[in-house]
C-alpha cells in the first residue's frame, strides 16, 4: 500500500504541474497541438502511455473506492489511449484536432486534471 501513496504523489504533482502550465501560458497549448501534428510524435507518445500504463496495472492493479482506484483508472487509460495511438495515428490527429476547435472544453478538462492532481497529492501526502 506505500506504493499507493508514492504514485499519488508523483502522478498529482504531474497532474499538477502540466494542467497549470497549459492553462496559464495558452502558447504551451499550442505546441502540444502542433507536437501531435506529427505521426512519429504519436507513435512515440504511444509506446511511452503503453509502458508507464502497464507499469501501473501491474503493479497497481487496486480496484477498491478509494484514491487508489483513480491510480488503477489513469494505469488503464495510459495503456488504452497508447494502444489507440500506435494502432491508429490519424484517430489521434483527429480527435486533438476537436480539441484545438474547443478551447474551453480543453480548459475543463485541464482544471479536471488538476483537481485529480490536487487530491492526489492531498491522499499522497496526508498518510
Amino acid at each position: 500500500m506505500q506504493l499507493s501513496f508514492l504514485l499519488a504523489k508523483i502522478i498529482g504533482l504531474i497532474f499538477i504541474i502540466i494542467s497549470t502550465s497549459l492553462l496559464i501560458n495558452k502558447k504551451n497549448q499550442t505546441l502540444l497541438f502542433d507536437l501531435y501534428k506529427n505521426p512519429k510524435a504519436i507513435l512515440i507518445t504511444g509506446f511511452f502511455e503503453i509502458f508507464i500504463g502497464i507499469f501501473l496495472i501491474i503493479q497497481h492493479n487496486i480496484w477498491e473506492l478509494s484514491f487508489r482506484l483513480i491510480i488503477t483508472f489513469i494505469g488503464w487509460i495510459l495503456l488504452i489511449r497508447g494502444i489507440g495511438r500506435v494502432f491508429s495515428p490519424k484517430l489521434t490527429i483527429n480527435t486533438i484536432k476537436k480539441y484545438q476547435k474547443k478551447p474551453l472544453l480543453m480548459n475543463i478538462m485541464l482544471l479536471f486534471i488538476f483537481i485529480v492532481g490536487v487530491y492526489l497529492v492531498y491522499m499522497g501526502f496526508a498518510q
